[in-house]
């Protein structure tokens, strides 16, 4: 499951959170930790390449 379709449910859930019902309440906790954990991991990557491509200017010079 991409980020997008995670934002999707979050949006679902909250619409649905209005009703204070605590099975959609659990689901959301779990799908914001998931997206966050999805994002980390995107943002681990991210760095991950910036260093290497550092590395490789930095044996360059």
């Amino acid at each position: 499951m991409d980020i997008q379709e995670k934002l999707h449910e979050v949006k679902k859930l909250l619409e649905l959170q209005t009703c204070k019902n605590d099975e959609s309440r659990e689901s959301l906790i779990k799908l914001m930790r998931e997206l966050y954990l999805a994002y980390m991991l995107h943002r681990t990557e991210e760095v991950n390449k910036f260093l290497k491509i550092r590395q490789r200017v930095e044996w360059e010079i």
